[in-house]
């Protein structure tokens, strides 16, 4: 159920009242599908995400945007919980600037791994590959 609540809807749950709050606050399912936005997602965004969803699997999506150095180490601290991880551009960078220093965990559950290419020529996209 949580998987179909947009992340902006999630937020502004805990908007409504100081009730509404502290049970989206303690609600880690509402939690635990991470992903960044068009614009630049701050670090500080995504490890308070990680953080409310308590010990519950991860599905993270870094495919938008441009992520902050250090999001990507950020998110693969909590390895052993992700379920999908989905990498753009940018976390792709990070992920090949420092391999070996990233993954420093087992990842037990992770059923999913998605590396996205996009190829662009005057601002046009021309050209979008996954890899599984």
């Amino acid at each position: 159920m949580a998987e179909d609540i947009d992340l902006w809807t999630r937020f502004s749950l805990s908007w409504v009242c100081h009730r509404w709050r502290a049970t989206a606050l303690s609600t880690p399912s509402l939690w635990t599908m991470i992903a960044t936005t068009n614009e630049e997602t701050p670090l500080d965004f995504i490890q308070e995400m990680i953080r409310r969803s308590g010990t519950l699997n991860l599905s993270i999506d870094l495919s938008e945007g441009w992520i902050e150095v250090g999001t990507l180490t950020a998110c693969l601290e909590a390895l052993s919980r992700i379920q999908n991880l989905r990498s753009g551009e940018s976390a792709r960078d990070q992920l090949y600037a420092e391999p070996g220093e990233l993954f420093f965990e087992e990842a037990p559950l992770l059923s999913s791994l998605e590396m996205i290419k996009f190829q662009f020529l005057d601002g046009v996209l021309l050209f979008s590959a996954t890899h599984p």
